[in-house]
């Protein structure tokens, strides 16, 4: 059991110290949490890059297959390249605009 002199001391050195506790520990719980953040992220972009570098190889090799089955048309394989560009710049469009989790 606490007596009352106890309770004061308690009580003093809450009010001295009690805030500069407080902030401590937010700041210490705010790095932790800014790290966890962090290492979320790059995560995150170096699954995406693998993605994005997966996903150009197979478009281009669509392309030069389709390249090859068209060789009949020329006109056809510059729509087939040019299709595979747009698709190209649509998709970095995309990766470098998509919001971030900061």
């Amino acid at each position: 059991m606490t007596t009352p002199a106890i309770q004061r001391e308690l009580l003093q050195f809450e009010d001295q110290y009690g805030d500069l506790i407080d902030d401590r520990v937010a700041e210490a719980v705010e790095e932790i949490l800014q790290e966890g953040i962090d290492a979320a992220v790059a995560k995150r972009l170096g699954r995406d890059r693998a993605r994005v570098w997966l996903l150009t190889v197979a478009l281009t090799a669509v392309m030069s297959a389709l390249s090859v089955l068209l060789a009949d048309s020329p006109s056809a394989v510059v729509a087939v390249w040019a299709a595979g560009a747009v698709i190209c710049g649509c998709q970095a469009f995309v990766v470098r605009t998509r919001p971030r989790l900061r």
